[in-house]
This record gives structure tokens, sequence and C-alpha cells, in this order.
């Protein structure tokens, strides 16, 4: 247990980490709560579980209840998640910009 929960510890720290240096400016504007929810997390249910896995770097249970819909991921991971199905910004911009 120790060793899981070190592992726990170090995953928590890097998450908390990476939202802190997050900065919402750097968001597409286009990229909104209503974009994630009606576009791409509908879209996440035929994406595999794995690649869910490498995009957001999170725990497979964690993958499987965003995929779900259970659990909605923070904003930061939304633009990958957006070319990981294949959502476009308005106009068909690439969602990498």
């Amino acid at each position: 247990m120790p060793d899981a929960q070190a592992r726990r510890a170090e995953t928590q720290r890097r998450n908390n980490a990476a939202a802190r240096l997050w900065n919402p400016s750097d968001q597409p504007d286009w990229l909104t709560p209503q974009v994630y929810a009606e576009q791409i997390q509908p879209r996440l249910a035929h994406v595999k579980l794995s690649m869910l896995r490498a995009a957001l770097r999170v725990s497979e249970p964690y993958a499987v209840n965003v995929r779900a819909g259970r659990r909605c991921p923070h904003p930061r991971h939304w633009l990958a998640l957006a070319q990981l199905v294949g959502v476009s910004g308005p106009d068909g911009i690439p969602t990498d910009l």
C-alpha cells in the first residue's frame, strides 16, 4: 500500500501543478463547456480507452468515467480531447491553434 499511496500522491502533485500553470486565456474561444458537453463528450464513447488514457495521462477508472460522462476533465484537457474526436472550431479552424 505505501507504493500505491506514493504513486497517488505524485499523480496529485503533477495534476495540481499542471492546473496551476494552465492559463484559461490559452484556451480557444470556441472551446466552451457547452462545446465539450454537446460535441466532444458524446464522441468519447467511440474512443478506445487506451487512447483516452494516453491523451489525458490518467488512470483507467478515471478514463472510464470521463468516457461515460460521469466525470468532466479539467478544461486544460479539452483541446486534446477535441483533437482526439475530430471536433474543430468554427469554420473548420484546426483545433491545434
